[in-house]
């Protein structure tokens, strides 16, 4: 009988210190910060660009840089009359601050 009693107390116990215990989960998220470069148009004609999370810049031939900002990882992809076209560029942090040709992007 005190067998009995002492096993259901200890399971009592356990039962009890279980219900205060937290598990708090831990977070794998990682910050992404933005990557910022330039592209000059040096092609003449306006274009227009879009990246793979969805913004769209206009490329006007007539400014001397567009500065853009993108996430890494992010594909850059020619953008005319509202469709996506070729993929000119793969954002990555060795972008960062530097100024690239569009004519150079385009072949």
């Amino acid at each position: 009988m005190k067998k009995s009693v002492l096993a259901i107390c200890l399971g009592l116990g356990t039962v009890a210190l279980m219900s205060f215990t937290t598990i708090t989960p831990i977070s794998s998220t990682v910050a992404m910060d933005n990557i910022s470069f330039k592209i000059k148009n040096d092609t003449g004609t306006d274009h227009r660009i879009i990246s793979s999370s969805g913004g769209s810049v206009s490329l006007d031939a007539s400014s001397s840089s567009h500065s853009i900002s993108m996430k890494e990882g992010d594909d850059v992809f020619m953008y005319d009359k509202g469709t996506k076209g070729a993929k000119i560029l793969k954002v990555e942090a060795s972008l960062k601050g530097k100024t690239l040709m569009l004519s150079d992007l385009l072949k």
